[in-house]
């Protein structure tokens, strides 16, 4: 856990490397913590590499991530079984298309194991709103 602020400069880059074989961390928060696109890329792409990946939390509230960390978000749960809480809120500039395609990819995936995904204060539109009330479904 990452206390707001708190990620030593420089470190962002580390964040791949160390989740490509880790199997014994269950959750990572990087709340409050201004890690941008770049950062969730490396971990999900590390996450989709490492098959033992047992991380069931992950935590991106008030990360300033976009578009580009939104499509690997939605990457990740097209096909990641761990993962049980996905925390992503206050990131407005996340948008529609990201949410839309995160909600696509959790129908299309039928052994997931996310039960909460919590996507408040992003100021999303109605094409968002309709994408996860087909979840509830």
């Amino acid at each position: 856990r990452f206390a707001a602020g708190s990620l030593p400069t420089g470190f962002e880059g580390a964040f791949g490397p160390l989740l490509q074989k880790n199997t014994s961390l269950r959750s990572l928060t990087l709340d409050s913590n201004s890690v941008g696109d770049a950062v969730v890329v490396a971990i999900v792409e590390a996450m989709l590499l490492n098959q033992g990946t047992r991380l069931r939390d992950l935590n991106l509230n008030a990360t300033n991530i976009g578009t580009r960390a939104g499509d690997a978000l939605a990457r990740l749960l097209r096909s990641n079984c761990s993962l049980e809480a996905l925390f992503a809120h206050n990131n407005p500039q996340l948008g529609d298309s990201a949410v839309v395609a995160c909600a696509s990819a959790l129908q299309e995936n039928a052994e997931t194991r996310l039960r909460k995904l919590v996507l408040a204060c992003n100021g999303f539109g109605p094409a968002a709103g309709q994408a996860l009330a087909a979840l509830l479904r």
